[in-house]
């Protein structure tokens, strides 16, 4: 997610498909695609700057596994 801070229009082309399937890749999955969710809602305007380094900056596994 840092990355995204230093180059904000960059783009991240991952192949699901091609992750080896384990508890970690799964949680790595379901946590790039909440991210890519958030991106879209930075990029029409849904929320601000702010709100989006701040769930940046708190995002955590819990996030992953609703905890």
């Amino acid at each position: 997610m840092w990355e995204d801070e230093l180059f904000p229009y960059s783009e991240f082309i991952i192949d699901f498909d091609a992750l080896k399937k384990s508890n970690y890749s799964d949680d790595v999955i379901k946590g790039l695609k909440i991210w890519k969710e958030m991106r879209a809602k930075i990029e029409n305007g849904e929320i601000s700057n702010q709100e989006y380094l701040e769930w940046k900056l708190h995002f955590g596994i819990g996030n992953i596994r609703g905890n």
